[in-house]
């Protein structure tokens, strides 16, 4: 009994005994560590993704209800069946040339003349309505 005992404790001093293994830092303390780190990037990772996926509804959104007004003003100012054309038109559109468009709406004086602007990117210019539009394009 006492040699096992004596091989016990010379164990536990040894080089890689349990003194030693209790000497180090625990692999729950080390991985805390890494853990914390890791959930801080992967919560950043989620709120930069989250912030960028939020610019992008709201933009794609903000694109929607810019086509529906205009379609909308398109029914009132040029009736309906103008307003259905248009909404073909305008659906794959960007911001900019959806800009256009509106100052169409408004510098347009028949809805042929409206659709021909939104089908060409929404270029009129002063000579084809008879209105100073402040938007010329150069082609």
């Amino acid at each position: 009994m006492l040699d096992l005992l004596r091989a016990f404790a010379q164990d536990l001093l040894s080089e890689d005994g349990l003194m030693h293994w209790l000497e180090q830092p625990t692999e729950a303390e080390e991985m805390g560590q890494t853990y914390t780190e890791w959930v801080e990037s992967h919560e950043r990772r989620g709120l930069e993704r989250g912030m960028e996926r939020g610019r992008t509804d709201g933009i794609e959104q903000g694109r929607t209800e810019s086509r529906a007004m205009l379609v909308r003003l398109a029914g009132r100012r040029f009736g309906e069946e103008t307003a259905e054309k248009l909404a073909g038109l305008v659906r794959a559109m960007g911001a900019e040339q959806l800009a256009r468009v509106g100052d169409a709406v408004v510098d347009c004086d028949t809805g042929n003349e409206l659709l021909a602007a939104a089908g060409n990117g929404a270029t009129v210019t002063a000579n084809e309505t008879g209105h100073q539009t402040g938007h010329e394009t150069a082609r």
